[in-house]
């Protein structure tokens, strides 16, 4: 369409160009002041000179719109085409859908009356098979009856009494049975949670007893932990000062020895003094607190 549209806008343009082209011979005629015998072939020429070029370029131009001209027409031809198929292809989906719709309603149409039909059979079938449930029901306990009547004869009333009664102790057994080991395990089990409630309560007595008195406790037992290091102190320096007079009385007895042996040897006495001070014990034991030894 924009291509007819600017072909058609060309056509007048053509025609005008022309017009103004004689419009503008006469015109330039009149300006010169040519009379009617003196020729105007040499100015004619010079305006077609002058004019070639622009006549190849309309030429150009109209065979430019010409080609979009056939363009278009061949497009437009094609656009027509696709909505003719369109149109077609609208009307027989349109179809298809209408089809469709009505084969549905009819099928609903259709499943109602059967299930309407169904119902209706269905219903009078429930109340002929309640009477026939009802007269099977007695015809089989008459049924039943005739054939226990056969099968069991009077002598056997007694022995079925026997064992009925013998079904029902045992099952009395097995319950009183039940019932006790349900007992048992009833008193086991308070037993057992009078002993565990015992134990928690005395862990709990105990543990706030802990709490209580757990800085007297500690008290307590650092002053006792004293007492044992002062005890063993004590004994150590009792034992110190017996290994003390021990070591002294031998040490003596050393040199009384020594004295003798010197006295028997040489029958000097004057080196008694120094003997003495050779043998004297000076040892003292380190460590204690309050020994002047160890300090």
């Amino acid at each position: 369409p924009l291509a007819l549209q600017a072909a058609a806008a060309a056509v007048p343009a053509l025609e005008g160009s022309r017009r103004r082209t004689a419009r503008s011979l006469s015109a330039e005629r009149r300006l010169i002041g040519l009379g009617p015998g003196v020729s105007v072939i040499p100015l004619i020429d010079e305006e077609l000179a002058e004019l070639r070029p622009r006549v190849g370029e309309l030429a150009s131009r109209c065979k430019q719109l010409t080609e979009d001209l056939v363009r278009a027409r061949e497009t437009e031809v094609a656009e027509k085409a696709r909505l003719r198929t369109n149109r077609t292809l609208a009307k027989q989906r349109a179809m298809n859908v209408a089809s469709k719709v009505q084969a549905a309603i009819r099928g609903w149409l259709v499943r109602r009356r059967v299930v309407v039909t169904m119902n209706r059979e269905i219903a009078l079938k429930l109340s002929n098979a309640a009477l026939l449930q009802d007269l099977l029901r007695e015809q089989l306990r008459q049924l039943q009856g005739t054939m226990h009547g056969l099968k069991y004869q009077p002598e056997h009333h007694q022995v079925a009494a026997v064992r009925v009664q013998a079904f029902w102790r045992g099952i009395l057994a097995r319950r009183t049975v039940a019932v006790l080991r349900v007992a048992h395990a009833l008193r086991s089990m308070h037993e057992r949670m009078d002993k565990a409630s015992t134990r928690i309560s005395s862990w709990m007595r105990t543990r706030r007893a802990t709490l209580k008195f757990r800085t007297e406790i500690r008290t307590r037992m650092k002053a006792t932990q004293e007492r044992q290091l002062r005890e063993m102190e004590t004994g150590l320096r009792c034992i110190i000062n017996l290994q003390r007079a021990t070591r002294a009385r031998l040490a003596r007895k050393k040199v009384e020895a020594a004295r003798r042996l010197r006295s028997m040897a040489t029958g000097d006495l004057s080196t008694n003094g120094a003997v003495a001070a050779v043998l004297i014990d000076t040892w003292r034991p380190g460590g204690l607190a309050g020994d002047p030894a160890g300090d």
